[in-house]
C-alpha cells in the first residue's frame, strides 16, 4: 500500500513537471503591461535532452524560438526570445507577424507572447 501511494505521488510530480515545461511561457510578470510586437525571426536551439527520458522523443533535435521586438514607453525598442519553442516547421508565427506581448513595466526584458 505504501509503495502505491509513493507511485501515485511520483506520477503526479512528473505530470506537474511536464505541464510546467510544456506551457512554455513560464515568465513571471509582476507589473504587466500589454502591447503589440513583431516577429523578427527565430532562434534555433537544441532541445533539452532531459525531457526525452520521459516523453520518448529522440534527443538533440533543434527547436525554434520566436524572436519578438516591441516598443516600450519612451520609444525604447526591446527584443526578446520567446520561452516557448516549436519543432522546426511547426512554429505558428511568421516573420513580420504582429503578436500581443505582455511585459513587466519595471523590467521590459521580462516579456512573453500573450496567448
Amino acid at each position: 500500500m505504501t509503495y502505491y501511494i509513493f507511485f501515485i505521488i511520483f506520477i503526479v510530480a512528473i505530470a506537474a513537471y511536464f505541464y510546467y515545461i510544456n506551457t512554455g511561457n513560464n515568465v513571471k510578470i509582476s507589473n504587466p503591461v500589454k502591447t503589440t510586437g513583431e516577429i523578427v525571426g527565430v532562434e534555433k536551439l537544441e532541445r533539452q535532452k532531459i525531457s526525452n527520458l520521459f516523453v520518448g522523443s529522440s534527443g538533440g533535435r533543434e527547436m525554434v524560438y520566436p524572436m519578438v521586438k516591441f516598443r516600450v514607453e519612451g520609444a525604447k525598442m526591446v527584443r526578446f526570445r520567446s520561452q516557448k519553442g516549436y519543432e522546426e516547421g511547426h512554429c505558428p508565427y511568421k516573420d513580420g507577424e504582429t503578436v500581443n506581448v505582455v511585459y513587466d513595466a519595471n523590467n521590459p526584458l521580462l516579456a512573453k507572447i500573450e496567448g
